[in-house]
């Protein structure tokens, strides 16, 4: 195949360890087709072949034999050890680097045993949720899930206005992406995930989110999307983000979608259109969400010429958007 092996050949240690063997992947595939396989505890088990034996993970599920004659036959994890050649800190930390690989929430499936912590998280936040959240018009209304910090949350408006007038002298040279931008508004307001809005807000119940944005020119649909930053704050003070609850993500991770979509014989895929903002906001909360933008995208970033918005729905850019 073209490969140079006499490095190979030569090769007597390898960090610091002596070699005895080396054995390619078509041998080793062999060896393992009539190998015994036996578990030492939940994390290791050591696979029997014709040349000797060396340890694996244990297998989910495996039960090629049980776990008493396990014990009969490996009754000390150290003759183990010692058998196979490996110092106890580096078999440590093989294990830990072989249970990470191993977890399933790496593949986004959950693991039956999911930690205390997490799950206490989940439960605390479902049912905070199911107690705050309400219905009107056969319609959910959910509230944020702020942490306390909000007391001390200044309304971060110097800060979204100097991002406005950056984010539109950005724009400027480009009029088709401007006049997109503002598009994007118009049609947000006029599917009510957006109002208008002009009262003075109480404070430390209000917070002007900056936008900008982001360009995907290879996207065959949205090739510009404005995305909030909910994590901007001035110099000391808080962002939105830091008022919210830290929540775990309800959202699975693709790899173990597509896993699961093969263990049945059809599967059906859909999509919610702008998923986020089908999550109405109670009317008490929608403050925290303010941003402003321009009446005429003509006239520039100039005195007079500001709206002020705020969202009726759940934006996407905050912290609490995957729970």
């Amino acid at each position: 195949m073209g490969i140079d092996t006499s490095m190979l050949k030569k090769l007597n240690t390898c960090e610091g360890k002596q070699v005895d063997m080396i054995i390619g992947t078509n041998v080793l595939w062999q060896l393992l087709r009539k190998a015994q396989i036996r578990t030492i505890n939940n994390t290791k088990s050591i696979v029997c072949t014709e040349i000797g034996s060396f340890i694996i993970p244990t297998l989910i599920g495996d039960t090629t034999e049980p776990a008493e004659e396990s014990a009969e036959v490996f009754n000390s994890e150290d003759w183990v050890t010692q058998m196979c050649g490996a110092d106890n800190n580096a078999e440590n930390e093989l294990a830990a680097a072989t249970e990470k690989l191993w977890n399933l929430n790496v593949l986004g499936m959950q693991d039956p045993d999911m930690a205390t912590e997490e799950m206490s998280q989940v439960e605390e936040a479902m049912a905070e949720f199911k107690r705050t959240a309400e219905w009107e018009d056969g319609k959910l209304l959910v509230k944020l899930p702020m942490n306390g910090n909000e007391v001390h949350l200044d309304d971060n408006l110097p800060v979204a206005m100097k991002r406005l007038v950056n984010q539109v002298y950005k724009l400027a040279p480009n009029e088709e992406a401007l006049n997109e931008y503002n598009d994007i508004l118009k049609k947000q307001e006029e599917s009510g995930f957006i109002e208008q809005c002009s009262h003075e807000p109480a404070k430390g119940r209000c917070f002007y989110i900056p936008q900008q944005a982001v360009f995907k020119t290879e996207s065959n649909t949205t090739k510009l999307r404005i995305v909030l930053d909910a994590s901007s704050h001035g110099a000391g003070k808080l962002s939105l983000n830091q008022c919210i609850k830290n929540l775990p993500s309800m959202v699975k991770l693709l790899t173990g979608i597509l896993l699961r979509t093969r263990s049945g014989k059809y599967y059906m895929s859909s999509d919610i259109e702008k998923a986020f903002h089908q999550i109405r906001l109670q009317e008490q909360d929608r403050d925290y969400t303010r941003f402003v933008w321009l009446k005429d995208i003509t006239k520039g970033p100039i005195n007079g010429n500001f709206v002020t918005y705020r969202f009726t729905r759940i934006p996407f850019g905050m912290s609490c958007s995957p729970f």
